[in-house]
């Protein structure tokens, strides 16, 4: 009797083994899809988080290149436009630029502000301060209303000075950007 349950379970086994492996196989193989559309997915995911960074940084830099272009030429404008009131000889040529850069100054401030980050802010703000304080002080002294601290000389050096104000605002953006040394 023993010779005869060993092939009976073999056969068992065979048959059993025979009608499972279709579906032992269908899901090995729908759970290695799962995976690998998983992966996929992840995958795909990881490109488009890579690429949206990338694009991210290029808008922040193009920002930052604007501001920075526009708030340099806010300051010569005022540096031009201080001389040029100072010497006497202030035409509608040098309002005209004085006004253009300071339009150009404040678009380019209202993107930087939606744009950049707090560290950047941080900086924008004394830079921005300090020009829109040279801004008033020349409007004072031009209306002949000059208060203490108003003078030619004393405006035309805390404009020179703001360009040491850059530096951290450089830096601050170079390291937003991920291109500090």
């Amino acid at each position: 009797m023993e010779s005869l349950i060993s092939p009976l379970i073999v056969a068992v086994f065979g048959i059993l083994g025979t009608l499972l492996s279709p579906i032992v196989g269908v899901r090995v193989t729908a759970r290695m899809q799962r995976e690998l559309a998983n992966q996929q997915l992840w995958q795909a995911t990881e490109s488009r988080d890579h690429d949206d960074h990338r694009q991210l940084l290029a808008s922040k830099r193009a920002c930052y290149v604007t501001v920075n272009a526009a708030a340099r030429w806010y300051r010569i404008a005022q540096m031009n436009y201080l001389h040029a009131l100072h010497e006497r000889r202030l035409l509608e040529e040098d309002r005209s630029e004085f006004h253009a850069a300071r339009r150009a100054y404040a678009a380019a401030l209202a993107e930087g502000q939606l744009v950049a980050s707090r560290a950047v802010l941080d900086e924008m703000e004394i830079v921005f301060s300090g020009l829109s304080r040279t801004f008033q002080r020349i409007k004072r002294l031009e209306r002949g209303d000059a208060d203490e601290g108003g003078s030619f000389d004393e405006i035309r050096t805390d404009l020179l000075a703001l360009w040491d104000k850059w530096i951290g605002l450089r830096d601050a953006m170079r390291r937003d950007l991920g291109t500090h040394d």
